[in-house]
């Protein structure tokens, strides 16, 4: 049986590079925040899920990356460290969030299909 494994280098180029995506990461919740309560300005709501698009491509890198190390070698601390740390940013990130929904809601289909 041949071992093979993923070239993890197309997410990052190594773990210093994964470190400074995941603070860049973090950085979108007090981002998000400063939406609470305008996501009924147009503008505002393009900036926000223009926004919201660019943290989930961001997270994706970061969450591909990690959950593949992790896979790859289930004993290595430092994997399983990288995928928890970004779990929680996750979970911080959904909390900042948690406007959203209530938001859209309150705006209406006709509101949003136009």
């Amino acid at each position: 049986m041949s071992n093979k494994n993923w070239d993890l280098t197309y997410f990052f180029k190594s773990q210093e590079d994964f470190d400074k995506a995941l603070e860049n990461f973090k950085k979108y919740k007090d981002e998000f925040i400063t939406y609470k309560g305008k996501l009924n300005d147009e503008e505002k709501l393009k900036k926000f899920l223009r926004l919201e698009k660019k943290s989930n491509v961001d997270l994706a890198r970061l969450y591909f990356y990690a959950e593949m190390a992790s896979d790859l070698d289930k004993t290595n601390v430092k994997n399983s460290s990288n995928l928890a740390k970004v779990e929680l940013a996750v979970n911080d990130l959904s909390s900042s969030t948690s406007f959203e929904s209530p938001e859209l809601l309150s705006l209406g289909k006709e509101y949003l299909e136009n």
